[in-house]
């Protein structure tokens, strides 16, 4: 069933289980080029909203914030949070500062997240 991001792309559940399957293992045993790292994260806090990846992203983003890039997951998550390009990007704004809130806080998963 397809569902809709806040900006209008409409995406499938099936085809975002690759881009989690392989990014699972690129953070686990590579490492994120630093041009790449803001769209990664960026994609993480989006797929955060889904339900089906909810725990998927939860799982990649605590193995990036955990990897030597972590310091700098984090100021792109800042830097998504002031840009005034994402001003009205619902769901991006939201899994950043979800992200933030857990990194801060160290909570151990995202159950309360609310999907509707």
């Amino acid at each position: 069933m397809p569902s809709t991001f806040n900006n209008g792309t409409t995406y499938k559940i099936d085809s975002l289980t690759p881009f989690v399957v392989s990014s699972r293992a690129q953070v686990r045993y590579s490492h994120i080029p630093e041009q790449s790292l803001v769209e990664f994260i960026n994609a993480l806090c989006r797929t955060l909203n889904i339900e089906a990846c909810c725990q998927r992203s939860w799982q990649l983003m605590t193995n990036v914030l955990k990897s030597p890039c972590g310091h700098q997951g984090v100021i792109a998550l800042c830097a998504t949070l002031d840009n005034p390009d994402n001003m009205h990007v619902v769901n991006l704004l939201r899994g950043a500062v979800f992200y933030l809130s857990k990194t801060r806080f160290q909570s151990a998963s995202p159950l309360w997240v609310s999907h509707s």
